[in-house]
């Protein structure tokens, strides 16, 4: 991942929580769209995990399932904070 340009009125805290979209758009312009999709639709996930991935209002930024989904990805915190950032300052 690299660093993030923030212009004046760009987020640029690591907000708590963000859409599901806006997770997802992130997650494909990082280039983990396919791994995320091979990882969510993966007939090992749990109940807990189809009921994050399918029905999620928001994705909080320590939901543990989140967590697990991302260590699948192997996707470090600090990655995910940058993820979080750019899902932030996208618009849906």
């Amino acid at each position: 991942m690299t660093n993030i340009y923030n212009p004046v009125g760009i987020v640029d805290t690591v907000p708590d929580f963000i859409d599901p979209v806006q997770g997802l758009l992130a997650l494909h312009r990082a280039g983990y769209s396919t791994a995320y999709t091979t990882w969510a639709t993966d007939q090992a996930r749990t109940f807990e995990e189809l009921a994050f991935i399918n029905k999620a209002k928001v994705w909080h930024r320590n939901d543990p399932v989140l967590l697990a989904g991302a260590a699948a990805l192997n996707i470090t915190s600090e990655q995910l904070d940058q993820l979080f950032l750019i899902a932030a300052n996208i618009k849906t």
